[in-house]
Order: C-alpha cells, then structure tokens, then sequence
C-alpha cells in the first residue's frame, strides 16, 4: 500500500534521478558522535511519500542486497543541488558486510549506503523517522541498488534494523540526550509499524 504524506518523491527517486542527470554535488565530512556525551540532541523529522510494507516477507522479495553490516565510521554528507539550490541532504556512511543473504555483493566488502538521516549543529534531521547506523550497531540491511552501485534503504526506515536494539520502540521525545538518542533503533511517529517489522526480523535474521 502507498503512504500518503507531503513530499512528492522518495529519497531513493531523487537521489537515483540526481546520479543520472549529473547534478552537482556539494560534500561535508561528518564524524560519527563518539563518544557518547550528555548534549541534547533535537529531532527535525521530514515526511515523504514512500512505499509501506506489511511484512518481512514484502521487503525480502523487493530488496535486491539483504545483507547484515558494521558501519565503519566512514560518513559522509552530500547535498544534492539543482540549478544551484540545494534541494536534499544525505548521509553517505560505509559499511562493512558480514553475511549475504541476497544479492550480488560480497561478504567482507565495502559498500556505500545513503542514509535519510544526519545530525547538523545538535540537530537529528531525517526523513520519517530513520535513525542512522552507528558503530556500535549490528544491522540487517534490505535494500535497493542504485544505477552506480551504490545503495538505499527500502521504504526509508523499513529497510534497516539493529540487531542489538531488541527492546520495541516508544514514541519518541522532540529532544532527548544523546546517550537516548543512541539507544533507538526508530525515532519516527509509527513506532508500532516499525515495531511489528523489527520483531519479524530478529525472529528471523538474529542469528
């Protein structure tokens, strides 16, 4: 089923459509926060029109990699621009993959994953509540293959989950420390979808 919400195309759609057309790129680098601290971190949460899945079993049929990975602490923040006007922000964060459960990438490689989420002056922004991977996580990854081999999460949160974060989700706070912060998988408005797909996948994948 399609999500109704305010932003007309999904952060795999831009990025793919920005790749193809050979719209100029403006790159920051952005450290990983470690070690945890006690600053607050605010939530700057964007809405966007993505697919929705029911089930583990949707996302596994869609996603060309199911891999489960280390993030390196290698990230990146690219701004994709159109006619000079910045337009969307991505974080671009490799990870190391440790088992392959589909698709053509090898165990032990490197890939390079955007992620819809990035923190900017003490601010998380992000789209729909994905919360980027962090190097203490052990993660799933479905995800969709972008024409440069590059790779984005399905259905913006749906398509990464942490294997050490076992606890369901609560709705989360506008602000909160970051030692909070480090401790969500999820810090969007569904948390019961996300909760439902997340117990599906460490019945599953926690092995």
């Amino acid at each position: 089923m399609k999500k109704k919400a305010t932003t007309l195309l999904n952060l795999f759609t831009i990025i793919s459509l920005l790749l193809l057309s050979g719209c100029s790129f403006d790159q920051s680098i952005e450290k990983d926060p470690s070690p945890v601290s006690q600053q607050t971190i605010e939530l700057a949460t964007s809405h966007a029109k993505f697919e929705s899945y029911e089930n583990i079993e949707e996302l596994e049929n869609t996603a060309d990699v199911i891999v489960k990975v280390k993030f390196t602490g290698d990230r990146e923040i690219q701004n994709f621009e159109q006619n000079g006007v910045i337009i969307d922000s991505a974080a671009k964060s490799i990870v190391k993959v440790n088992k392959v459960y589909k698709g053509n990438v090898q165990k032990n490689s490197t890939i390079l994953v955007y992620e819809p989420g990035f923190l900017e002056n003490d601010t998380y922004q992000n789209v729909e509540g994905y919360k980027n991977m962090n190097e203490k996580g052990n993660y799933i990854l479905f995800l969709r293959e972008n024409p440069d081999n590059t790779f984005v999460s399905l259905g913006v949160y749906q398509g990464k989950y942490d294997l050490n974060i076992t606890k369901p989700v609560k709705k989360v706070k506008p602000s909160m420390t970051q030692e909070e912060f480090e401790s969500l998988d999820f810090v969007g408005e569904e948390p019961d979808h996300f909760n439902k797909l997340k117990e599906e996948v460490l019945q599953k994948y926690n092995d």
